[in-house]
C-alpha cells in the first residue's frame, strides 16, 4: 500500500492544485495530457540531500468531467446506476495495476512502483494517481541531463 497521503482537488481537466502530494515528493513540470490523464515530472530529494528521484504521476479522473456524469443524467440513468459504470471502470484499472507489477523490473515496459484511488468529497468519482518510472529522451540521457 502507499506510504503517502494525497490532497487532490481538481478543476476540469487541465488545472490541478495540489497540497501535500506524495510528502517529500514535488512536482516539477506538467509533462503532457490527453482525454484521460495528465502526467507529472516528479521529484524527490534523500534525507542526506545529496541524492534526487525522478518519477512520473499519472492522475486519472474517473468520470472524466463533470459533464460525462451528466451526460447519464440526462440519458436516465439513476445516481446508484452511474456510480456502478463507474465503479467498474476503476475495478478495471486496479486489475491492470495487478498486471503492471507483475512486469515491474522488465526493460521493455514502463515501471509501476504504486498507486492510490482517492474518492471525490461528492462520491461521484474518484482520481486515480499512479507513480511509475519517469522516461527520459535518449538525447538527454546522453548528454547526462535528467
Amino acid at each position: 500500500m502507499l506510504a503517502f497521503w494525497i490532497e487532490v482537488v481538481l478543476f476540469g481537466k487541465e488545472d490541478i492544485e495540489m497540497k501535500n502530494i506524495l510528502p517529500g515528493w514535488e512536482i516539477i513540470d506538467k509533462i503532457g495530457s490527453g482525454g484521460f490523464s495528465t502526467v507529472y515530472k516528479i521529484k524527490k530529494c534523500d534525507s542526506a540531500g545529496d541524492g534526487e528521484y525522478y518519477a512520473a504521476l499519472k492522475i486519472i479522473t474517473i468520470p472524466h468531467s463533470p459533464e460525462e456524469y451528466e451526460n447519464y443524467v440526462q440519458d436516465g440513468y439513476d445516481d446508484e446506476t452511474i456510480t456502478t459504470i463507474f465503479s467498474n471502470q476503476v475495478k478495471k484499472l486496479e486489475e491492470e495495476f495487478r498486471l503492471m507489477a507483475r512486469f515491474k523490473g522488465n526493460s521493455n515496459i514502463v515501471s509501476y512502483e504504486d498507486h492510490m484511488i482517492v474518492p471525490h468529497e461528492d462520491g461521484k468519482g474518484w482520481d486515480i494517481l499512479i507513480r511509475m518510472e519517469l522516461l527520459q529522451l535518449l538525447t538527454n540521457r546522453c548528454k547526462g541531463k535528467m
